[in-house]
């Protein structure tokens, strides 16, 4: 649940190629360190590794920011709304799913 604007931006197509490539660098930045601190050795040259660790650092940024805006909207949106719509709405969600699951 995001507002339409964050959702216009997060849906780009350059936002999704860096989410992507921030996704992979976190994958390889993960086995670098860790080869880092048991071997002591590096497995690319290190601006290579800087590089990979500054667009993981990019892009766990970006995902914690996505998410307390999310966060925020969700609080945002049960304090305007009453329970029994979002008593409604959880009910309907279930419903969707188990129809789904068939």
């Amino acid at each position: 649940m995001l507002p339409k604007s964050v959702q216009k931006f997060h849906n780009y197509p350059l936002t999704r190629i860096f989410r992507v490539i921030g996704d992979i660098s976190i994958y390889i930045g993960g086995i670098c360190i860790i080869t880092f601190l048991f071997t002591k050795c590096l497995l690319f040259s290190y601006s290579f590794n800087l590089i990979i660790l500054f667009i993981a650092l990019l892009h766990f940024i970006y995902n914690t920011i996505i998410s307390f805006i999310k966060l925020f909207y969700a609080i945002r949106f049960l304090r305007r709304t009453s329970p029994t719509a979002i008593a409604k709405r959880i009910r309907e969600h279930i419903n969707n799913n188990k129809l789904k699951k068939k």
